[in-house]
């Protein structure tokens, strides 16, 4: 899992900025988090 947040810190840091491209803390950690549970959630298995 550490491997899949490090691929997608990117990603999740783009998506934690305001439409001026100030970076929000709190949509950060919150995404984190939506992310994590989203890995938790998904069935390896199927793919």
């Amino acid at each position: 899992m550490e491997n899949l947040l490090e691929q997608f810190d990117p990603l999740i840091i783009k998506y934690s900025k305001d439409y001026y491209g100030v970076f929000d803390e709190d949509c950060y950690q919150e995404l984190r988090i939506q992310f994590v549970l989203a890995i938790r959630k998904f069935d390896f298995a199927r793919f």
